[in-house]
């Protein structure tokens, strides 16, 4: 091997070397970049989480007033109903009450 390729070889390997290193250099900086964005996803579940089990006790929340809301109108309506029973009932005895006179009431 002459001086000449012997000085060809070492220059190639040091223009490896440095593509190498700048590889390198590029596969830090891309995988820095990567840490990144992966940290800011972690970040951004972690909030959707909390945000969604504070929404998650907010509609329970709700859900337990509805039931009980419900509950009260059904009482209320039960008892409108029995009201309700016992006013034509009644009116109902009142009309149908034979008059006095002997007569039947007009239909």
């Amino acid at each position: 091997m002459t001086q000449a390729e012997v000085e060809e070889k070492l220059n190639q390997h040091s223009r490896m070397r440095v593509g190498h290193e700048l590889a390198s250099a590029r596969h830090e900086e891309a995988l820095t970049r990567l840490e990144a964005i992966v940290a800011k996803a972690e970040l951004a579940n972690e909030q959707a989480r909390e945000e969604f089990k504070a929404e998650d006790k907010r509609l329970l929340t709700a859900q337990i007033l509805m039931n009980g809301a419900m509950a009260k109108m059904a009482t209320a309506m039960e008892e409108t109903t029995e009201k309700l029973n016992a006013l034509i009932r009644t009116v109902d005895g009142v009309i149908r009450k034979p008059s006095s006179e002997g007569t039947s009431p007009a239909t």
